[in-house]
C-alpha cells in the first residue's frame, strides 16, 4: 500500500514537475554529435540510453558530459579502446526510453547503461506503472541484444538532488524515488542479464562538487561516470561476469523478465 501523502501530492505532482522543467530553461546542453571515443586496442562498444544526467545540462560538449567521461573512465579501467553511444531526448520519462529503442538492433553493443526516472520519480508515478514500464524496458533491451550482453540500470537519485525540485514536502519525493528504485532492483533480480547499481553514495559526492555559478560542472560528470565505469569493467571482464560489491545482478538460471 502507498503512503497516503503520496496519493494526497499526487494531483499536484504536475504543477511541481513543471517547477523542474522550468529550472532548465536557458541551462546550456551539448549539441554536437551525441558520441564518445577513447582509441586502445580491442574497442568495447557501449550504448548510453537515457535523460536526468545522460542528457548533459551544463555543458556544451558531450566529451565534458556523461558520454565522454565514461569512455574515458571505461578506457582507464580496461586498457581498450572505448565508443559511447547516446540515445537520449531530453525531459522523457521512463516510458520515452522504450519509444526511443523500439524496433532498434542493439546486437553490437558490448554493454547497454540506462539513466532515468527522475522525471517519473518527481511526478510521483504510481508503482504498478514503474514496474510496467521497467519491465518492458528491460525487456525490449535484452531482447535487442546478445543473450551475454550486460544491461545496467542507474539507480534513481533522490529528487531533490534536481534543480527547481520541489522545498516543501521533498522528502516525500525523495522517499517515493527510493521506493520505485527499489522496484527496479527487484526487476534485476530476476533477470539473466540486467543489473541495478545504486546511485545514493555517488550523488553524495556529486553534490560536495557543487558549484554555485553553474548547473553541472564537468568535474561532476566525472564523478558519475567512475563508478558506473567500475561497474562495467568488472561485467566486462574476459573471465566472465561476477557478483559486484553494492550491484544487484540476475543469475543465470534465472527467468527474463516478464
Amino acid at each position: 500500500m502507498e503512503p497516503v501523502l503520496v496519493s494526497l501530492l499526487r494531483p499536484f505532482a504536475p504543477l511541481r514537475f513543471l517547477s523542474v522543467r522550468s529550472a532548465f530553461a536557458g541551462v546550456p546542453r551539448p549539441n554536437d554529435e551525441p558520441r564518445a571515443l577513447v582509441a586502445g586496442p580491442d574497442p568495447l562498444k557501449l550504448l548510453l540510453l537515457g535523460t536526468d544526467a545522460a542528457t548533459g545540462w551544463g555543458v556544451r560538449s558531450h566529451a565534458l558530459a556523461l558520454p565522454g567521461q565514461l569512455a574515458r573512465e571505461l578506457g582507464a579501467a580496461t586498457g581498450r579502446g572505448v565508443t559511447v553511444d547516446l540515445v537520449t531526448r531530453p525531459g522523457i520519462r521512463l516510458s520515452g526510453l522504450s519509444e526511443l529503442v523500439a524496433g532498434r538492433d542493439l546486437r553490437g553493443y558490448d554493454a547497454v547503461l540506462v539513466v532515468g526516472g527522475l522525471y517519473d520519480a518527481a511526478l510521483l508515478v504510481r508503482e504498478r506503472t514503474w514496474r510496467l514500464e521497467m519491465g518492458d524496458l528491460l525487456a525490449r533491451l535484452s531482447n535487442a541484444t546478445l543473450e551475454s550482453t550486460p544491461i545496467v540500470v542507474t539507480g534513481l537519485a533522490p529528487v531533490s538532488s534536481l534543480a527547481g525540485s520541489p522545498q516543501p514536502g521533498q522528502r516525500t519525493w525523495d522517499d517515493w524515488a527510493s521506493r520505485l528504485d527499489s522496484v527496479t532492483a527487484d526487476l534485476c533480480a530476476v533477470s539473466a542479464n540486467a543489473h541495478h547499481l545504486p546511485m545514493a553514495e555517488a550523488v553524495g559526492e556529486v553534490t560536495e562538487l557543487n558549484q554555485p555559478d553553474r548547473f553541472r560542472s564537468p568535474a561532476q560528470y566525472r564523478c558519475l561516470a567512475r563508478r558506473k565505469a567500475r561497474c562495467l569493467a568488472e561485467l566486462l571482464e574476459p573471465t566472465g561476469r561476477r557478483s559486484i560489491a553494492g550491484v544487484s545482478r540476475g543469475e543465470p538460471e534465472a527467468l527474463a523478465v516478464p
